[in-house]
């Protein structure tokens, strides 16, 4: 139904009905606005609706915004993106999260998680205001700088502290 103006031949119109408006040529729908608005065919098109944007290019959804988060995607998987969302930014890299941002502090490295106590990730460096810590082999084996200076950590016994006072050797 609705009120139809054609085109060239008579599978190019534009359908104006109550639900919205399409635009077809050649029979193929390009467009259909209405309560969720579709701008191209089905593998390269943008969608926009109640619940958000979305763009697709080669039949991947490159880009969507949606309940304020922000997701940039590359190749034919969800492998590789990267998420914005309120206050955090994340990277991942073969579906793992390689970097990640919340409420000021950094982590970067292997399933990295920002909010982890002190950023304690094995494998993972993290930036805080409390510091700079680089994890080893164990979330106890780590190096420290902070406002107290450097310390060096294997297994949970200081090993070295570089500070107003400094000490090497065996527990500290």
């Amino acid at each position: 139904g609705g009120a139809f103006i054609f085109g060239a031949a008579v599978d190019d119109y534009v359908n104006v009905k109550s639900d919205g408006v399409d635009v077809v040529a050649a029979g193929v729908t390009q467009a259909a606005f209405g309560a969720t608005t579709v701008i191209g065919t089905s593998t390269d098109k943008v969608t926009l609706s109640s619940s958000g944007i979305t763009i697709r290019e080669n039949n991947v959804d490159n880009i969507t915004l949606a309940s304020g988060t922000i997701t940039l995607q590359t190749g034919t998987s969800s492998h590789e993106k990267l998420v914005l969302s309120d206050a955090s930014i994340a990277m991942y890299s073969a579906n793992a999260k390689l970097i990640d941002i919340t409420d000021g502090k950094v982590n970067i490295g292997p399933s990295a998680n920002a909010g982890a106590t002190l950023g304690a990730v094995i494998g993972n460096i993290h930036l805080a205001s409390t510091g700079a810590y680089i994890y080893g082999d164990t979330t106890n084996t780590f190096a420290a700088v902070t406002a107290a200076g450097l310390e060096l950590t294997e297994d949970g016994n200081k090993k070295a502290i570089f500070g107003a006072i400094s000490v090497i050797g065996s527990d500290g």
